[in-house]
C-alpha cells in the first residue's frame, strides 16, 4: 500500500505540532506528521517554557513578540492553550562585558518598539524576591515576558492537530521520503 502526503513533518514536539497546525490551517492538504515516540515526549514536556520577546536581533524580538501574540489568543483560536503566564523575564548581566552587551541589547530592543528597560542592581532585586541585589549589575527585563507549561502545550497542540485533521503517526521511525518524479 503507498501513501501519500502533501506535507510529512517529522517530530511531533511543540515546532513540529504547531507547524503542522498552522500547514493545515493554511489548506496544505493532507498533513502527516511521524515521531519516533509519542506526541511531546522528547524536550517539548520537559523544557523551561520560557516565552520572551527579549531577543538578541530585529528577528528574534519580531519573532518572540509573534509568540507571546500566539499564546495570548491559543483559547480564542484552538479552545485550549499551553498556561501562557507574563510574569516578567529578567536577563541578568554579571561582568561588566554582560553589562554592555545586555545595554546594547536593550537599545536595540527598545528601537523596535519593545517595552522593555534595565533595571539596575536594587531594582533587578525588588523584581525577583529571590535575587540578592549585590553579585550581579543588573539586567534587562519585559513585564509582558513569561512562561508556558510545558506539558499543557504538549496537550494544546495534540487536540489542535486532532481538530486541524492532522495525521499523527506515533512509533514510527522516519527513515526517508520516495518523492513523485
Amino acid at each position: 500500500m503507498t501513501e501519500r502526503a502533501d506535507l510529512v513533518v517529522v517530530g511531533a514536539g511543540t515546532l513540529g505540532g504547531w507547524a503542522s497546525v498552522f500547514a493545515a490551517a493554511d489548506g496544505v492538504g493532507r498533513v502527516v506528521v511521524l515521531e519516533q515516540g509519542r506526541a511531546g515526549m522528547g524536550a517539548s514536556s520537559r523544557a523551561a517554557g520560557i516565552v520572551r520577546a527579549q531577543g538578541g536581533t530585529p528577528a528574534t524580538v519580531a519573532l518572540g513578540r509573534w509568540s507571546i501574540d500566539f499564546y495570548r489568543g491559543q483559547h480564542a483560536a484552538y479552545g485550549t492553550d499551553s498556561g501562557f503566564r507574563e510574569l516578567g523575564y529578567l536577563i541578568l548581566a554579571v561582568t561588566e562585558d554582560d553589562e554592555r552587551a545586555g545595554r546594547e541589547r536593550v537599545a536595540m530592543q527598545q528601537a523596535e518598539g519593545l517595552d522593555v528597560r534595565w533595571l539596575d542592581p536594587s531594582e533587578a532585586a525588588r523584581s525577583s524576591r529571590t535575587l540578592a541585589p549585590d553579585g550581579h549589575r543588573g539586567g534587562s527585563f519585559r513585564e509582558g515576558d513569561g512562561h508556558i507549561d510545558p506539558p499543557r502545550n504538549v496537550r494544546a497542540y495534540s487536540l489542535a492537530m486532532a481538530a486541524a485533521g492532522v495525521d499523527l503517526r506515533e512509533g514510527v521511525a522516519f527513515t526517508g521520503l520516495r518523492l513523485d518524479p
